[in-house]
């Protein structure tokens, strides 16, 4: 799936929240550990990467992290966020990109369930300079990570933007270059900087893109995918997969 004959990608998975949204199903056991059809979220979403072709996958860690480590061994490299109570996933993100070498990686965060071809559109081609975001352009609601595009261009994603004003929602999964992953690790750094630690990764991608910096957007192009917040992002998901649909 490697479009750029045998350049080596790294994948980033965000994995460190507590999931008080999720509680009681999550006060002894980390989200990324739900599971799904007979697998965790985060070890189906590993077996998928490196299904994918990507070897080396790093997890940032947190909340309940020894239960994670006893899960998935040694198939992954960990990075524990020690502020993983008082920070959201741009924290994560900073800490693990900070861990890495500066080359194309896959990111994404720990709570996906989607379908496996999804991360052959995001490795099909690997930006060059800038960032791919996997987008859903079919549907979008008011809790969804919502993007706007102005004049053709990515210029936000956010919650706060209106229903009226979304193109799609940003799934969660997205794809950087050598020199973009560098980029966003420093802004995300400077957004660390000014003490706001409880922001999403969005806030960094916003801020590079009012820097001209270059996004692409891939539709998921009706594939199914879902982000699980919450008790009914669970029914929802494996209403999506059916068990065999899921490995």
């Amino acid at each position: 799936m490697l479009a750029q004959g045998d350049l080596f990608m790294n994948a980033l998975i965000v994995a460190a929240g507590t999931a008080t949204r999720l509680r009681p199903l999550t006060e002894n056991l980390p989200k990324p550990l739900i599971d799904f059809w007979g697998q965790t979220l985060l070890g189906r979403s590993v077996s998928l990467l490196k299904r994918a072709g990507i070897t080396s996958v790093t997890v940032v860690v947190g909340y309940l992290q020894e239960s994670i480590r006893s899960h998935l061994g040694d198939e992954v490299t960990y990075i524990h966020n020690p502020f993983f109570a008082n920070t959201n996933n741009l924290a994560s993100c900073w800490f693990g990109l900070s861990s890495m070498p500066v080359e194309p990686v896959l990111y994404l965060h720990g709570d996906l369930v989607y379908h496996p071809n999804l991360l052959g559109r995001m490795l099909d081609q690997i930006p060059n300079e800038g960032m791919k975001l996997l987008v859903d352009f079919d549907s979008v609601d008011e809790e969804a990570m919502k993007v706007r595009i102005e004049h053709g261009k990515f210029t936000e994603s956010s919650k706060l933007i209106p229903l009226s004003e979304a193109a799609g929602e940003w799934t969660g999964i997205a794809t950087l270059s050598g020199p973009g992953m560098d980029r966003l690790r420093k802004v995300m750094g400077e957004v660390l900087s000014e003490g706001t630690y409880s922001t999403y990764d969005t806030e960094a991608f916003n801020r590079l893109a009012a820097q001209g910096f270059s996004f692409e957007l891939t539709p998921t192009e009706g594939l199914p995918w879902c982000e699980i917040d919450t008790v009914t992002d669970l029914e929802k998901a494996r209403n999506l997969f059916r068990p065999e649909e899921a490995k």
